[in-house]
């Protein structure tokens, strides 16, 4: 029969907590290399803030800018955005004065624009676009 006193078995549990700890650290070094090592894609996120990088400060003026959109990932898109214009505050739907409409249909995008009198401020990519309402 094992005969172990109170020493060692304190010398086994910090051992084990030590060892445990050590792979543990030693995992997320190797992890933290590979990333920093690896491929360095651009993200959404990046991305987008690219493109909204001029846009920011045109949209500071307004405060608020709208946003509207026929694609199904619009919740995500719309978060992005959010994101990428900071500090201004983007809202769903068409009160505010500047707009951001995001339309994979060019005749739904048409439709719209004539519809809620908008005019075309700027374009951000093929789908996406800056709108002010038109003085009425």
């Amino acid at each position: 029969m094992l005969n172990l006193d109170s020493r060692a078995i304190v010398k086994v549990v910090v051992g084990s907590v030590f060892m445990i700890a050590l792979v543990y650290n030693a995992k997320h070094c190797v992890q933290e290399l590979q990333y920093c090592l690896g491929d360095k894609t651009i993200d959404q996120v990046d991305l987008l803030d690219d493109e909204f990088a001029q846009l920011r400060n045109m949209l500071s003026s307004y405060g608020e800018v709208g946003y509207v959109s026929d694609e199904e990932a619009a919740a995500k898109t719309f978060y992005l955005i959010q994101y990428a214009v900071s500090p201004v505050l983007v809202v769903r739907g068409l009160k505010p004065v500047a707009i951001i409409g995001n339309f994979e249909d060019s005749a739904a995008r048409l439709q719209f624009i004539r519809n809620n009198h908008l005019m075309l401020l700027k374009k951000i990519d093929a789908n996406m676009m800056l709108f002010i309402r038109e003085a009425e």
